[in-house]
């Protein structure tokens, strides 16, 4: 209907457009006339006439070089030859001086020229001209040609740039006659540096053509120069220096630099010392571009006292492209057609070359060389030849190595060349070899900076290898003097050879034999070192022990990893994990991370032992260290950085007397503790001179026990313990005797200091002149937690006294909100006894927490509205213990009394492996029915990051038992039984043994039940339960393996998913321990989508509408239904038949269809007939129109459009009648199941 009415509109719009315009007129209106196209046949007298148009810019003017005057008589006056003309009168008119012109304008200056012209015009020079300016010529803002056109312009300048060209500024050099026309720049400036043609900000400088000179006959400066984002350009013409100038081009500039034609010419007579070409050169990492393809350079016209550069590439972090010119340089060792500085970036792939040339690594990949470059210029597999033009080639081939620059082809041509001398000569592998023999009486430092493989170098000479390349793999047989300073495979070493591995990194990988004199002092040893002679080994690692071939006074001793050190015999001093070591120090810096160094006899220390960001503990074994030096700062021990070191052992820490003055009143210390160091001491015998421990920075102190005494106090103060003033450091003491210092009030500190740790206090005895202070716990306080046998009041002061790693064990039930600090690792043991909230969630973690039960009765509760017992934003793995909410509420019994929540929720990572889960005292009258009692994910919409994995623990609820929120992901479910118990309790509502919007990876294990039915506990309403209930974008990539799911009474599902759900079932066991009704069903997907895909498993209800389509049902003989993969189906190969010729097909008559009479109301009536179409339609043969099938009741969903409609015809009226019907009567029955079904919608609990 809609579009006939829009034809109907399109037949008006055209039928409208029809009438002509005088029918449309409004009455009483006249139509004015069209304007008339007529011009007037003659122009007014005051009009002016029409200027001839101005021809274009780059138009060749016509008129004369020297262009006069002409009034405007009727006959043409004669032109005399000194430019004068002739008037009527008979006297003679003036001249005009013309040098330049913009088409038909004359100029008589060539500035004013410049000035005038507009962007993209050309400036003619007509004339000889000159220009003598003290100030700087600028072009910005418009580009313009100048050319030349034969003519000569001289311009002189003191300006230290003569003329600028930036700003969007461009100028044109170009000459149209025979090239010979000339820009001479002569500059007066009294100062270096100065520049002929300045190209700057976004300006650029074309040459074309003619010349561009500049001359300062007394200071160095620059014809061209180009900085910021300047660019110049040159295809032909020349650019000339003299005088004292000593560069053609200084190129700087970020834009485009590239040369396409022309030459670069030098006046012999330069008086510069060294002159430049072109002088390329990058400044702070810009970005500059230059191209040569085509320039020629001719230095050689320079006396051999001038150094000349054709082509510099200066600094450049961007390549210098040549691929072709012409560069000559004179004979002077300093000259180069091509140089360049360290940063060589330069690329040359053409060009003729006389002269010395540099080129970055690898990057000479053509061109003709008068002097043969570096080996090292040529990538691998090429070399250079000198061919019949005299001229060096790059071809085919490689190079054996080189020395210095010089590449060779054989090994016997290098070796010719390889130094006799003491001075090795450097010789570099560059390509891989089956065997190097250096002849006897040759000196060489071998390198392989390529890392070639070479199968064996046999030494008849001295050899020594580079520090910075090894020779992996390559066997060496020495029969002369070889030093090892890198890496090779194996080494016989014959008689009267000389071994050496003294500095550097010597490796031999394999093995070594011997038969001559081994020098080692360093170096790793991978294989086996055998040796019919003595050695002179006094350092390494091996692999088998040599200490029969250690020099005298050396021996040696497995480490840690198994292999042997030398080392000179010592006193054994100290040691970590059975190797030991001569000294306290050595000890100290080998030790990693963990370990404990352990003293094994008494020592003496001239010097401060220092600890830096290492933890490890000191086990002094029982014995001494005195420290033997005098001064007032330095002790023992100084603990830097977040160094964490535990002293035991029962040893002692001493000073020898000439420590400390007395008259001085000495401020030394024995154990510093700096920046955000922990120092423990567990016990020992602590003696300083003045101060055994000082405490600095934000350092932590732990005494838990030891003896402390100084010999002298400062004034009457005794300072055994001391904080630094004005810092964050802190002492707590645990235990220990103190010689006439109290550290329950120390006098160290102002005011005084209680170092006693929470719950501990003092006792005093005296002894002779002096009082001890023993430090024990305080009988009348209750500790709650301990770590490592100390006690702590709190368990939160346990946790923050513990080192990461550490253990904190309860010792009593306790009420507290336990809060684990980001960056914190440690491991709960609930030891049995109960921690309960007291307002907040019980345990909330933001580090790394492990809990644990040894006591098997250990419970975490919360009795609090909307708080958890364990509230999750770090990494936790729960081992073992109950957690409870013991006052959870239930729906429609406590009166509207709320307190109700998670009991677990999981922000972060989570693992549990163990552990009760449950609400109120776990009995089914009492369970909470209104949370769920663990929630994967705190927030309802997004939860990235957040992960649980579930092995094991036992969960049992009346409400949800698991929830998974929206972007949360269940890693794993592989064990654990989850019981929701509605035997005695149900909700108002319905609920899920597993409730997911997030997504589930896999559960291949796990008891699921779900118990009672779900019967509403006001009895108005029924609801479903569901086993696993799938809702919104949440998916279950993998249910299968050992899980089982039942369900017994009724108003149950067994699996449902909606919306965008999708759950792929692989197997377990589904169980409905009720029939299939009206209220119970095994499987639900609300929009009849493909969202639950079954292809594994064990049922108790028919699957088959949900299967794979690899899957099938078969019936066991207990009734249950299993879904396994269809049989594979083995095709049934079809008999050849033989060929035959095949003739003219008959056509087959399709026959007509039984008839159904149709309804008349429904009848659609057959379209007027169309003219054929221009194309043959698809199918050339009609086919009978098959009778419609007998009414049936009207489907679910409104009828799909009736072939053959067109838009001409419009649709019929009838059967839109009846879907409109149909699709309101559809809509009613949604809206009435939603009003009296809504249970399918909302059944998904809190």
């Amino acid at each position: 209907m809609k579009k006939r009415l829009i034809s109907l509109l399109a037949a008006a719009a055209l039928l409208v457009a029809a009438i002509p315009a005088p029918a449309l007129a409004v009455e009483g209106e006249v139509t004015a006339p069209a304007a008339s196209t007529v011009q007037p046949a003659e122009t007014p007298a005051e009009q002016p006439a029409a200027e001839p148009a101005a021809k274009p810019a780059t138009e060749p003017a016509t008129e004369p070089a020297a262009v006069v005057n002409t009034p405007a008589a009727e006959d043409a006056p004669v032109v005399l030859a000194d430019g004068s003309v002739s008037t009527a009168d008979g006297t003679f008119s003036p001249v005009k001086i013309v040098v330049a012109q913009i088409g038909d304008v004359t100029y008589a200056s060539l500035t004013e020229a410049l000035d005038e012209a507009a962007d993209g015009q050309t400036v003619k020079v007509v004339a000889p001209a000159a220009v003598d300016l003290s100030e700087t010529y600028t072009l910005a803002d418009k580009s313009v040609a100048l050319d030349l056109n034969g003519q000569a312009v001289t311009w002189t300048s003191s300006a230290k740039e003569v003329i600028a060209v930036k700003n969007g500024g461009g100028l044109t050099i170009q000459d149209s006659t025979d090239g010979a026309g000339a820009l001479n720049i002569v500059s007066t400036c009294a100062t270096a540096y100065h520049k002929g043609v300045a190209v700057g900000q976004t300006g650029s400088l074309d040459i074309q053509s003619g010349t561009l000179s500049y001359k300062n006959a007394a200071q160095n400066g620059y014809a061209v120069y180009t900085n910021l984002s300047g660019s110049f350009t040159m295809s032909g013409g020349a650019v000339k220096i003299s005088g004292a100038v000593g560069y053609g081009m200084y190129l700087s500039g970020t834009g485009l630099h590239q040369f396409t034609g022309g030459r670069i010419v030098f006046d012999p007579g330069i008086t510069a010392s060294t002159v430049y070409g072109a002088y390329a050169i990058n400044f702070g990492g810009t970005t500059c571009k230059y191209e040569f393809s085509d320039l020629t350079v001719d230095g050689a016209v320079l006396p051999d006292d001038t150094e000349v550069v054709c082509v510099r590439g200066y600094n450049n972090t961007t390549p210098v492209f040549i691929s072709g010119g012409v560069y000559s340089a004179n004979n002077n060792e300093d000259s180069y057609a091509v140089g360049a500085d360290s940063g060589n970036m330069n690329v040359i792939s053409g060009g003729v070359f006389n002269g010395q040339v540099k080129a970055a690594a690898g990057k000479i990949t053509g061109g003709q060389f008068s002097v043969v470059p570096s080996a090292l210029y040529l990538p691998e597999g090429k070399v250079y030849q000198k061919q019949s033009d005299n001229y060096y080639h790059v071809v085919d081939g490689s190079y054996v190595g080189r020395i210095g620059s010089v590449g060779y082809l054989t090994w016997d041509e290098l070796f010719a060349d390889v130094s006799s001398g003491t001075t090795p000569s450097s010789v570099h592998i560059m390509s891989d070899a089956g065997q190097i023999t250096v002849p006897e009486g040759k000196n060489v430092l071998l390198f392989n900076p390529k890392n070639k493989k070479v199968g064996k170098i046999v030494n008849n000479g001295t050899c020594k290898t580079s520090s910075f390349d090894s020779i992996a793999g390559v066997q060496v047989v020495n029969n002369g003097v070889f030093t090892l300073r890198n890496e090779i495979g194996s080494l016989q070493n014959n008689a009267g050879a000389v071994f050496n591995a003294l500095t550097d990194n010597p490796k031999v990988a394999g093995d070594v034999v011997n038969h001559g004199t081994l020098n080692i002092s360093k170096g790793t040893f991978g294989g086996n070192v055998t040796s019919d002679v003595p050695g002179n080994i006094t350092g390494g690692t091996y692999a088998t022990d040599v200490k029969d071939l250690c020099a005298k006074g050396y021996t040696t001793q497995q480490n840690r990893e198994g292999t042997w050190d030398v080392m000179k015999d010592a006193v054994h001093v100290a040691e970590i994990d059975g190797y030991w070591y001569a000294s306290l120090p050595a000890a100290v810096s080998a030790a990693k991370n963990g370990d404990t160094v352990k003293l094994l006899t008494d020592t003496t220390l001239n010097s401060e032992v220092k600890i830096s960001n290492k933890t490890l503990t000191l086990d002094l074994g029982g014995h001494k260290i005195t420290y033997g030096a005098s001064g007032q700062n330095f002790g023992v021990l100084s603990l830097l950085g977040a160094s964490n070191v535990t002293i035991t052992g029962n040893g002692a820490i001493d000073f020898n007397d000439s420590y400390v003055a007395k008259e001085s009143k000495s401020t030394g210390r024995m154990i510093d503790v700096s920046n955000s160091s922990v120092l423990t001491i567990e016990n020992g015998t602590y003696y300083a001179g003045l101060t055994c421990i000082l405490a600095d920075h934000s350092a932590k102190v732990i005494i838990k026990g030891g003896s402390f005494s100084a010999s002298e106090p400062y004034g009457e103060t005794w300072f055994l313990l001391n904080l630094q003033d004005g810092t964050d450091a802190s002492i707590q003491v645990f235990g220990g005797e103190f010689v006439n210092y109290d550290p329950s009030r120390s006098e160290t500190e102002v005011p005084t200091a209680n170092f006693c740790a929470e719950g501990y206090t003092v006792t005093s005895q005296t002894e002779g002149s002096n009082t001890v202070y023993t430090v024990i716990p305080d009988l009348a306080q209750t500790f709650v937690a301990e770590v490592n046998g100390l006690k702590y009041l709190t368990v939160n002061k346990a946790v923050e006294a513990a080192a990461n790693g550490e253990e904190v064990a309860l010792l009593t039930d306790t009420a507290e909100n336990v809060v684990i600090p980001a960056g914190k690792t440690v491991t709960l043991d609930l030891a049995g006894h109960t921690i309960t909230n007291v307002s907040d969630h019980t345990i909330v973690n933001n580090g790394t927490l492990t809990i644990v039960d040894s006591g098997k009765t250990g419970t975490v509760d919360n009795v609090t509205h909307d708080k958890a017992a364990i509230f999750n934003n770090g990494t936790v793995t729960i081992q073992g213990g109950t957690y409870t909410r013991s006052l959870e509420t239930q729906d429609g019994v406590d009166d509207g009394t709320d307190n109700s929540w998670y009991t677990v929720v999981n922000d972060g990572t989570m693992t549990i492996n163990g552990g009760t889960f449950t609400t109120a005292d776990g009995q089914p009258a009492n369970l909470g029915n209104r949370s769920s009692l663990v929630r994967n994910g705190a927030d309802g919409e997004a939860n990235e990051g957040v992960s649980l994995t579930i092995t094991g623990g036992k969960f049992t609820s009346g409400a949800n038992i698991l929830k998974n929120e929206p972007g949360s992901v269940i890693e794993a479910i592989t064990g654990g039984e989850f019981t929701m118990d509605n035997s005695k309790i149900a909700w108002a509502g319905g609920n899920n043994l597993l409730q997911s919007y997030g997504t589930i990876k896999s559960i291949t294990g796990g008891t699921f039940k779900a118990l009672g039915d779900g019967v509403a506990i006001d009895g108005d309403k029924t609801y479903y339960r569901h086993g696993i209930a799938v809702y919104g974008d949440g998916k279950i990539e993998e249910i299968g393996g050992s899980v089982t799911l039942e369900m017994e009474g009724g108003q149950n599902r067994l699996i449902r998913v909606d919306d965008n759900g999708k759950v792929n079932v692989t197997g377990g066991s589904y169980e409905l321990t009720e029939p299939a009704n009206s209220t119970n069903q095994a499987f639900f997907t609300p929009d009849g989508n493909d969202a639950l895909a079954v292809s594994g498993g064990t049922f108790s209800n028919d699957p088959t509408a949900y299967l794979t389509p690899d899957s099938q049902v078969v019936k066991n003989p207990d009734g249950t239904f299993g879904v396994q993969d269809k049989p594979a189906v083995t095709p049934t190969p079809k008999p050849e038949e033989p060929w035959t010729p095949n003739p003219t097909p008959t056509p087959t008559p399709v026959p007509a269809p039984t008839a159904t009479p149709k309804p008349a109301a429904t009848a659609r009536p057959k379209p007027t007939a169309t003219p054929a179409p221009t194309e043959a339609p698809a199918e050339a043969t009609p086919t009978p129109e098959p009778a419609e099938p007998t009414p049936t009741p009207a489907p679910t969903e409104a009828p799909a459009e009736p072939a053959g409609t067109d838009a001409e015809g419009g649709l019929p009226v009838l059967p839109i009648a009846i879907g409109g019907i149909a699709l309101v009567l559809l809509i009613l029955v949604l809206v009435l199941r939603k009003l009296l079904g809504k249970k399918d919608e909302d059944e998904r609990g809190y």
